[in-house]
């Protein structure tokens, strides 16, 4: 009787150990499939409720960029773009720097990080200068305040490694003749995905050309805001010299 129990006790024990040894086996599996095999990328976004200084004449419009994979994710850049409305056109122009304090941000999975963009209107404001040929330009200023759209634009990583970018509308800004701010609609605040996946836009390559105005006695990156506004009368003046050899030439 008691050799019986002892060999039913010893079965058990033994049927027991194969049971955790195939569940050590399974999670030993599981764990080196989503350690290794499971590779998910994404990368969501939004942005908040925007504020504004109408004595410096910035715009902040907060970014907020969070990882729900599992891994780490790279921005590259992110800048905002406003609207300039024509009669020949319409087209966006940057009104935050090139690059911002918060470029190539990294984020490991399941981190999020609140980038702030700051556009500069004051610069908007000044019109836009468009290099000619002879070493000429034209001026355009703005003439259209009202529901102005504007975007952001996200440079990043895709999944490949490749550098992609992405735009998004969010909302409309009307000025004031005295070129203050007089109304801001927002889209909704809500999460998008960044498309990690993107090959349509992937940068393959690319250049940089300074497009300069040289000349006597004016030679000034047209593409560097701060250039512009601290040549601003250098500027004037060939504009103006410019205009008096064309009234000259009719």
């Amino acid at each position: 009787m008691m050799k019986k129990t002892f060999q039913k006790i010893e079965k058990y024990f033994k049927s027991t150990g194969s049971l955790v040894s195939i569940i050590a086996l399974i999670i030993s599996m599981l764990s080196i499939y989503f350690q290794f095999f499971n590779v998910r990328h994404s990368l969501e976004y939004t942005t908040l409720k925007p504020d504004f200084n109408d004595n410096k004449k910035e715009i902040t419009i907060p970014l907020l960029i969070k990882n729900s994979g599992n891994q780490t994710e790279v921005i590259l850049n992110s800048e905002l773009q406003l609207e300039v409305k024509e009669k020949e056109g319409n087209f966006f122009k940057r009104i935050s720097p090139y690059e911002n304090k918060d470029s190539y941000v990294i984020l490991t999975p399941g981190e999020y990080k609140t980038i702030y963009l700051v556009g500069d209107y004051k610069t908007y404001m000044f019109g836009t200068i468009t290099p000619k040929t002879n070493n000429n330009f034209t001026y355009s200023p703005i003439t259209i305040y009202n529901d102005l759209l504007l975007k952001i634009q996200i440079t990043y990583l895709t999944k490949k490694g490749a550098v992609a970018t992405e735009e998004r509308e969010i909302g409309f800004i009307t000025f004031n003749k005295d070129e203050k701010i007089a109304r801001v609609d927002c889209m909704p605040i809500e999460l998008k995905e960044l498309d990690l996946s993107n090959t349509d836009k992937e940068i393959i390559s690319y250049s940089i050309v300074p497009q300069n105005f040289v000349g006597n006695p004016l030679s000034i990156d047209l593409t560097d805001t701060t250039a512009v506004l601290e040549n601003i009368d250098k500027i004037q003046l060939v504009m103006r010299i410019l205009k008096e050899q064309q009234d000259e030439q009719k």
